[in-house]
């Protein structure tokens, strides 16, 4: 199975790791979480929160952010829709659907 991301969680993932270290020297801290997340994801799938239809969501460990992602069941990929902080607006990634 393969992971994709939309380019504008990307940017998300990257601002993060950046603001992270920056400000509090967790950036490689969280560039590693997400590592393991993408381990997990690719083998379950379904480990995230199911949200509606063929939306998931993974709530990383120790950060305030949480991976919005679908998948299809053949297990051919998984698409990362956004890398959301848990405090800003619910659904802001939608459009990206």
């Amino acid at each position: 199975m393969n992971l994709v991301y939309h380019s504008e969680a990307r940017l998300e993932f990257l601002c993060a790791v950046e603001y992270s270290e920056s400000e509090f020297g967790t950036g490689e801290k969280l560039r590693l979480n997400m590592e393991e997340v993408q381990k997990l994801l690719i083998q379950f799938p379904e480990a995230g929160i199911h949200e509606e239809d063929s939306i998931w969501r993974f709530p990383l460990s120790d950060f305030p952010f949480s991976i919005i992602y679908s998948y299809n069941e053949a297990g051919e990929e998984i698409f990362v829709l956004a890398f959301m902080h848990n405090a800003r607006e619910p659904g802001y990634w939608r459009e990206r659907l």
